[in-house]
């Protein structure tokens, strides 16, 4: 269930008012250091007023974006099958029905003792099934329809702005297929213009990925991947069916993620990664009649590296809400 939380959130951070800790750079003096005499500044030569100002060229108008995320198969391995009869967990995926689903972001971010705190993230998705193959992958199109913040307390960027920032994504779409036991395929992102590829990242759906074989009450089972993000790193969901009452699953979980030490590279910048290690915790009620989780997810992680020879510690702590429409 994890979501990458991308470096870009935090310039968006930063850029919104995040508090720093640096100060403020001061201006220059004179070179000698000296402060210029009122008599030297009336000997300087008068300024042409009718000189035409030299105009900066205008700016190039911002153009959509797609992007591709290739799909990743994981791994599914089913720990325990179960008590009583055992049934096939599968989401039934209909032609010609859309779905709307609210997803709610809080987080906090502790960037090298620098501390940022989002405000409250809404954004609402439509899922279109457009056809079902008959195997029931479906074909699909995710579009945002809104995006918005809301104040929280203590945070450290004005809502307002955060919300002004985020707008652009307004009309995003994301074309896909989506197999019964919930794995996405290649995903085609279309990003409106000036919406930011990295910080999609945070507003990007994702399903519990279920298991292949029957199963029971009790039943425990594992999805592993071998990234996160664009990082080398090993993320294992372990996932328990609680209960299941026709249609209605009620799944939690937990997930761990680690990597070894490699170098990144993220937005044209270069860092060596030295240490990453996160959690999560899963609460959710599955429809599999309408294909769609209900919950809340928790997620913890930290990362140490070091970039330009400057050492640099990132801790995010995530909870995000999924409600139906």
């Amino acid at each position: 269930m994890f979501r990458v939380v991308s470096v870009a959130l935090l310039s968006l951070l930063l850029a919104c008012g995040g508090k720093s800790s640096t100060p403020a750079p001061l201006a220059p003096l004179p070179d000698d250091g000296a402060v210029p005499h009122q008599d030297d500044q009336a000997k300087a030569p008068p300024v042409q007023e009718d000189r035409e100002q030299e105009k900066a060229p205008p700016e190039p108008p911002l153009e959509p974006m797609t992007l591709t995320l290739e799909a990743r198969t994981p791994e599914v391995a089913v720990v325990a099958k179960g008590k009583g009869k055992k049934a096939a967990l599968r989401y039934a995926l209909v032609a010609g029905a859309t779905q709307r689903f609210e997803l709610a972001v809080r987080m906090k971010a502790d960037l090298s003792g620098n501390q940022m705190v989002m405000p409250e993230l809404h954004a609402t998705y439509a899922r279109e099934i457009q056809s079902v193959a008959d195997d029931g992958t479906a074909t699909v199109r995710f579009t945002l329809e809104e995006i918005s913040a809301t104040d929280v307390s203590g945070a450290t960027a004005p809502a307002a702005e955060v919300s002004a920032a985020l707008a652009a994504f307004v009309g995003l779409t994301i074309d896909t297929t989506i197999t019964p036991q919930g794995l996405f395929g290649t995903q085609t992102v279309h990003l409106p213009p000036g919406a930011d590829p990295q910080t999609f990242e945070l507003i990007a759906p994702n399903m519990v990925v279920l298991p292949a074989d029957k199963v029971g009450a009790g039943a425990k089972w594992k999805v592993t991947t071998q990234s996160f993000g664009n990082i080398a790193a090993t993320v294992t969901s372990t996932f328990k069916l609680d209960s299941r009452k026709g249609d209605v699953a009620k799944v939690s979980g937990a997930t761990t993620v680690s990597a070894q030490p490699q170098t990144m590279n993220q937005g044209g910048m270069t860092a060596q990664l030295e240490k990453l290690e996160g959690s999560d915790a899963v609460k959710l009620e599955l429809d599999l009649a309408r294909a769609v989780g209900v919950g809340t997810i928790e997620q913890k992680w930290s990362m140490q590296m070091n970039a330009n020879g400057q050492s640099m510690t990132v801790a995010m702590e995530k909870v995000s809400t999924v409600a139906a429409k």
